[in-house]
């Protein structure tokens, strides 16, 4: 099957057996492995259809993921609904295969219909839905990842959840730290946002700060959050815009911080248009770590005290 494309392969199979299940083992690991691997074909409607079917037959468990795969975005979303719906019935049901319901809902303009899907399990089942199949909240990896429309409705009706999974593909190794910040500035990328880049890539930095336990992502994110908020005090730029996480937050959750300081406060006159909590923040990272510091000196040349900082 080497130097065939996918619909080369399966036009090439169709007329070989009478009825779907004569397909062969090694046609639907070439039909498994094509589809998840995220080729760069994207097939037909009657070619996507026809891979449903076949999978609907032979492997029916597969159907959520293959549903999810890129190369199906032109199938019948009817179709693979009731694919989905007979799967469900003869009890297999999973996360994965209500999200992938939700998702098809949504492509049918059917807003009931996915609500309804997606009441049936909480946030957090939902998050370990995503973990089983992050295809569902982006395609692509490396340079090329592309926020799928599930994505785009999360973000604009459930921004805490969808900063939730991603941090669980991040710390499950399903998402690295460039592909989910490529994933958030392409996501808002139409919606404008405070200096620093899109509040919900804030958002995810935070919640991700809150959640990792690797010292060099640690690191990495206390530097790019601090920098965030020495531009906003400096810059009285963020206004408007509501974090997910507020500095009680980090400091209840995280080792990472020390107290607020009272006099942080102070500095914040009520005729200077700076937000107490982005002043409270850019104290907490801060006073986070000395190596910090050292690599923030380093990059930005920084040689006065940490209290003129925040002057």
């Amino acid at each position: 099957m080497s130097g065939l494309s996918l619909t080369e392969v399966i036009s090439r199979n169709r007329g070989l057996s009478n009825s779907l299940c004569g397909y062969g083992k090694g046609f639907l690991f070439f039909l498994k492995h094509s589809l998840y691997e995220e080729t760069l074909e994207l097939l037909t409607e009657e070619t996507a259809n026809e891979v449903l079917d076949i999978f609907g037959v032979a492997e029916p468990s597969q159907l959520p993921h293959v549903i999810a795969s890129p190369s199906m975005a032109r199938a019948s979303p009817d179709c693979g609904l009731a694919h989905l719906e007979h799967l469900e019935a003869i009890g297999a049901p999973s996360v994965p295969l209500t999200l992938s319901k939700a998702a098809l809902a949504l492509r049918m303009g059917d807003l009931q219909l996915y609500r309804q899907h997606m009441d049936r399990h909480t946030e957090m089942l939902q998050v370990y839905g995503f973990i089983e199949e992050a295809k569902l909240l982006l395609h692509g990896r490396g340079d090329a990842v592309v926020p799928t429309l599930l994505a785009r409705h999360l973000r604009d009706n459930q921004d805490g959840l969808l900063v939730a999974a991603m941090v669980a593909l991040h710390e499950n190794d399903k998402v690295k730290l460039d592909e989910a910040d490529l994933f958030f500035q392409e996501l808002c990328g139409d919606v404008s946002g405070p200096q620093g880049g899109p509040q919900l890539l804030v958002d995810f930095w935070e919640a991700l700060l809150m959640a990792s336990s690797q010292e060099a992502v640690i690191q990495e994110l206390l530097f790019r959050l601090t920098t965030v908020y020495i531009d906003r005090v400096t810059r009285r730029d963020g206004c408007g815009f509501k974090p997910l996480k507020s500095a009680d937050d980090l400091i209840n959750w995280c080792s990472h911080y020390g107290v607020l300081y009272p006099w942080v406060s102070i500095l914040t006159p009520a005729h200077v248009n700076i937000i107490p909590e982005d002043l409270h923040k850019l104290q907490v990272y801060l006073s986070a770590s000395s190596v910090l510091f050292i690599n923030l000196s380093v990059r930005h040349g920084i040689n006065q005290p940490t209290n003129q900082l925040v002057k």
